[in-house]
């Protein structure tokens, strides 16, 4: 059963320009204990009651930052075209802050910011633990726009600035976007020929990834990214030509399976790169020119898209739209989607229009 270390009556004695360190530190604790608690499914009467109440108080808190009045009443002004989004994740990353809690510290709440039974406690005790949730509320918050600010330049508040909310401190999310924290990870256990440079890394693990595996693998982030990691390093020519028989030749596979390509198969099906590399040599041999005529129609004439429908441009398709190539094709037909195809794309827009 955890101890958490910061206590509320820590919390009080401390001095008010030390607060904020000593919140960050609960936060940090509190994060850590959760992180590994399955949250989801049937709660029970008790603890449903506890959430109910901590909502009640988080609802309350959230209302006060929102005034413009006290400096310390003030959180949600800085930002007030994202206030709602900001009170949505924190009501979401805080109700799995309580449900973790409760449950890895065997349903007590007992003393802590998540206690909000006043009949159990002095006066002076249940001051000291409302400040100290009022401030953990604070504290969240303020990480929360850290959070966005590193994740995004517009401060946007998706998925992935909730799942970071949720489990993790700023600090970790500005290492593993611009730090050393994925090159470290991967590398970690492996043999010399198998270490990634910090090149690689950068080119390799996008931003646009970086976000991707915090959105989707949020608690098995550290074992996705060595999946991943492992997953690329298998893709030399001949492990990709053994895959695919004869439907590929050696050349073809070097020129087509570029290193962002094997990255896109690496992710494609992080437990089975092997069906991803299948699943993509397919789409592409699909993606003929009688196919790509019947259904784009009469807009495009066959040498028009033999000209256009370059290998590496039916490559893209059969990667991004690896479930259904006819629906990607038509998407795109009809400015659908913002895939960027260079003078294809300035090409389509002139047929379309």
């Amino acid at each position: 059963m955890p101890e958490l270390k910061i206590t509320p009556e820590i919390i009080a004695n401390t001095s008010q320009e030390k607060r904020r360190e000593v919140i960050d530190d609960l936060l940090i604790e509190i994060r850590e204990i959760v992180k590994d608690v399955t949250v989801g499914g049937v709660r029970g009467g008790v603890l449903d009651g506890n959430v109910d109440s901590f909502m009640s108080c988080l609802e309350q808190e959230l209302i006060r930052v929102s005034n413009k009045g006290e400096q310390d009443e003030k959180i949600l002004s800085v930002l007030p075209t994202h206030v709602e989004d900001i009170k949505r994740i924190s009501k979401e990353a805080l109700k799995v802050h309580v449900v973790g809690f409760f449950r890895s510290n065997k349903k007590e709440l007992f003393g802590t910011i998540f206690d909000t039974n006043e009949s159990q406690h002095s006066l002076d005790e249940y001051k000291k633990i409302s400040l100290a949730r009022r401030l953990y509320i604070q504290g969240f918050i303020a990480s929360l726009l850290e959070h966005a600010h590193i994740v995004s330049e517009d401060n946007s508040f998706d998925k992935t600035v909730l799942n970071l909310s949720k489990y993790y401190s700023p600090e970790f999310s500005e290492e593993y976007f611009f730090g050393d924290y994925i090159l470290n990870k991967i590398n970690e256990g492996e043999y010399a020929e198998n270490f990634w440079t910090r090149e690689e890394v950068e080119k390799l693990f996008t931003h646009h990834f970086r976000r991707y595996f915090v959105s989707g693998f949020i608690k098995s982030l550290d074992s996705t990214l060595k999946k991943v990691a492992k997953n690329y390093k298998l893709l030399n020519t001949d492990y990709i030509y053994e895959l695919l028989g004869s439907d590929f030749s050696k050349e073809e596979i070097e020129k087509l399976w570029t290193p962002q390509i094997k990255m896109d198969s690496a992710v494609g099906n992080i437990n089975s790169v092997d069906e991803s590399v299948k699943q993509i040599g397919m789409n592409y041999k699909i993606l003929t020119t009688d196919y790509i005529y019947e259904i784009l129609g009469e807009d495009f004439s066959k040498k028009d898209i033999e000209k256009l429908w370059t290998p590496q441009i039916k490559m893209y398709f059969a990667i991004n739209n690896i479930k259904s190539l006819k629906k990607g094709i038509l998407d795109w037909k009809n400015g659908k989607t913002t895939i960027s195809i260079g003078s294809y794309e300035k090409f389509l827009k002139n047929k379309v229009n």
